[in-house]
């Protein structure tokens, strides 16, 4: 499952012409898995830190797989109020 994740994300950091670096991939999958065994997530950094990066790209990712009929993945939809 972690696979076709790895190679989504790659894909969305390429579309979004982003570089691909390992530490974003970790982040975005450490994200991930934190949001699947926790009720609420705080991320915190310093300024250009990649904060808003790594949830974006977690969101355009699960949609992604969801739209490509990936098991477990769903749309994600981002409400801002």
């Amino acid at each position: 499952m972690l696979v076709q994740m790895k190679a989504a994300v790659l894909t969305e950091l390429k579309e979004r012409t982003l570089q691909p670096l390992p530490e974003t991939v970790t982040k975005v999958i450490q994200l991930y898995e934190t949001k699947n065994s926790r009720h609420s997530t705080m991320i915190v950094g310093t300024t250009l830190s990649g904060k808003t990066v790594t949830w974006r790209v977690l969101q355009a990712t699960c949609t992604r797989l969801c739209r490509d009929a990936e098991p477990g993945y769903y749309i994600v939809k981002v409400l801002i109020v």
